[in-house]
């Protein structure tokens, strides 16, 4: 009555177990038992056959039980964690790596796929020093990383399986290896291809607005301006910095009345 139902089974049938036992043979199985309380208690149990009948079934049984419930719930705890760090290693949208400092790959997330055409079991073990499209990236990332402990943000361009070079942040930290109690580096890589090309986009647009004919002005939905371009300072004579934080009242030039310029901003805080 006191065993947990899914250890029942174990107990029962040790009398059968017995009668296989050889002499000084030890018999070890564990289980769980309710206290008083109420509580549940996983016991170690190791058992000898001490004495036999004449036929040579066991008669009489020696065993010492250990309560193990700290240890057996310190291991759940663990596998729980374990559980836990695999479902987000493997789900991860960025891409968790290790290497030593000689730059062989000894971990990479199964997300590398998501950016590139390798997948993890063809990286592992590879040097990564192969995989940079400019090598001076890396000496320079690795002075860097040696000298800090830690690089945040640091831009590379990495080869593909297929040659092609695609840009990546990386993110990563010296640390000590727990088993080979050596430095390690551990980080984070993210592609940035569509980040690259925005930034390109916006400066090919600042570009052009800064080189059009046309006074362009910028504000915040407040009307505080926030960008102005070549054309603007040439036909006003005021300076960039001049306006900057300004209000565009300060070119009016007080021919229009308030009513124009009512309609003016009313117009444009619809949207039109």
């Amino acid at each position: 009555e006191l065993v947990h139902p899914d250890d029942l089974q174990v107990v029962t049938t040790m009398p059968e177990k017995y009668k296989t036992l050889k002499d000084e043979e030890v018999l070890s199985y564990e289980y769980r038992v309710k206290d008083i309380q109420g509580n549940w208690h996983w016991l170690f149990a190791r058992e000898v056959i001490s004495e036999r009948f004449e036929n040579g079934d066991p008669w009489h049984i020696i065993g010492v039980v250990s309560d193990i419930t700290e240890k057996r719930n310190a291991e759940e705890h663990i596998r729980q964690s374990e559980i836990k760090y695999r479902s987000i290693f493997e789900n991860i949208q960025d891409v968790y790596y290790e290497i030593n400092l000689n730059g062989d790959i000894l971990e990479v997330s199964p997300s590398i796929a998501a950016i590139s055409k390798y997948t993890r079991e063809e990286l592992i073990g590879k040097n990564m020093n192969k995989f940079y499209a400019l090598p001076e990236q890396r000496e320079d990332f690795m002075n860097k990383l040696l000298e800090l402990k830690y690089v945040k943000d640091y831009e590379v361009s990495l080869r593909d399986k297929d040659k092609t070079v695609f840009p990546c942040s990386v993110s990563a930290r010296l640390v000590k290896d727990e088993t080979t109690q050596s430095e390690k580096i551990t980080g984070i890589m993210h592609d940035i291809s569509e980040r690259k090309r925005d930034e390109e986009n916006i400066r090919l647009l600042s570009s052009a607005l800064e080189s059009a004919a046309n006074a362009i002005v910028i504000t915040d939905n407040e009307g505080t301006i926030i960008w102005v371009n070549h054309a603007f300072t040439k036909l006003t004579g005021f300076k960039r910095e001049e306006v900057l934080g300004e209000n565009p009242r300060i070119i009016k030039s007080g021919v229009q009345n308030k009513a124009f310029y009512k309609d003016l901003w009313d117009t444009i805080l619809q949207g039109k």
